[in-house]
Formats: structure tokens, C-alpha cells, sequence
């Protein structure tokens, strides 16, 4: 399935994901999202010459995601609620949630691939789960990730983002242990 126009799911709208969904413009949902647990459904986030949000007030759950778009960075300005549970492909474009009230969930078994300078999410990143995992994370067009190994935490839930400035006011560098 395409859409060219607006993707609008409004709260009676029920929507099940077990093929292939191609997003070319914005993405909102106020209903529900979601997969079959056997399914491989893909939703596919491609824009062009136009950043492209993606909205909502329901978190939709997305199994593999693909976000491609090479317009002005950030592309994909995340103001709702998403969690994916196979593979994000960070394949062009950074998702920004700093500057949008969006949230990004990774569930137990997700990961992601081609995460780049050019492809990241520039904001919190959460993590439920407690086993290993990188977070996609970067800020002004550098990817730096933080991992979380597998732990025996008490918590499954982890959340991580990267800051892009001189922490020297708050964190003096010349008063810093000296094995780090």
C-alpha cells in the first residue's frame, strides 16, 4: 500500500501492518497501529524534497521501519508516540524528537542498521528491555551512540540521548577522576 497524500488514522480507524506500507508524506495516528506477531510488515517512511511528520496521540506499533529522505536535515519530525519491534533502517534522514513532543521505542528484540551522521535520531531513544543494545543517538549532524549491555537490572526500561555541548560549566573537566 502507497500513500502520496497525508496518512490520517483517526481514533475509530483500526490498521494492521502485515505487508508493505509506503509513506511518501506525513504520518498521523490517533487510532490503532499495528502487526501480526509472525508478520514481516514494513513501513516504509520515503520523502522528498520535504521534512515529514509523523504524528499522533496512539503510539503506533511499527515491526521494521525504513526511513529514507533527503531533504533538509532533520526530515522526520516525530511528534507521537512510535516503538518498533524488528529493524529500523536509519538509511537517510535524522528523526528529531527534541524539537516535537514524539517518543522512539525499541522493543525487546528490535534493533537497527545504517545509522550514519546523515541518519539518527536526535532525541531520547527508549529501550524496553534489559539486554544489549545500541541506541541510534546523535545531535548537529554527528552520530554517537551509547550502549546498554545485557544486565540483571530491576528495571526493563533504559533511555538514552546524546547532548552536543561543552559540559565543562556544569561538569568541570580539570576536577574529573582520572581513570576516565
Amino acid at each position: 500500500v502507497s500513500t502520496v497524500a497525508n496518512f490520517n488514522n483517526t481514533t475509530a480507524g483500526n490498521f494492521i501492518n502485515d505487508g508493505t506500507l509506503y509513506v511518501y508524506s506525513d504520518f498521523n495516528n490517533d487510532g490503532l497501529i499495528s502487526f501480526s506477531p509472525i508478520s514481516q510488515g514494513l513501513t516504509y517512511f520515503k520523502g522528498n524534497q520535504i521534512a515529514q511528520t509523523i504524528s499522533g496521540n496512539t503510539l503506533s506499533e511499527l515491526n521494521n521501519v525504513r526511513f529514507e529522505n533527503n531533504s533538509v536535515q532533520p526530515a522526520f519530525l516525530l511528534s507521537g508516540p512510535i516503538s518498533v519491534a524488528g529493524v529500523s533502517d536509519f538509511f537517510y534522514g535524522i528523526v528529531d524528537n527534541v524539537n516535537y513532543p514524539g517518543s522512539f521505542v525499541f522493543e525487546g528484540q528490535a534493533s537497527h542498521k545504517s545509522t550514519s551522521n546523515n541518519s539518527y535520531v536526535a532525541g531520547y531513544v527508549e529501550r524496553n528491555q534489559n539486554n544489549e543494545f545500541e541506541f541510534p543517538i546523535g545531535d548537529g549532524g554527528f552520530f554517537r551512540p551509547s550502549a546498554i549491555g545485557s544486565t540483571n537490572a530491576l528495571t526493563n526500561f533504559f533511555r538514552s540521548r546524546y547532548f552536543l555541548k561543552n559540559s565543562n560549566a556544569l561538569h568541570p573537566h580539570n576536577q574529573k577522576d582520572p581513570l576516565i
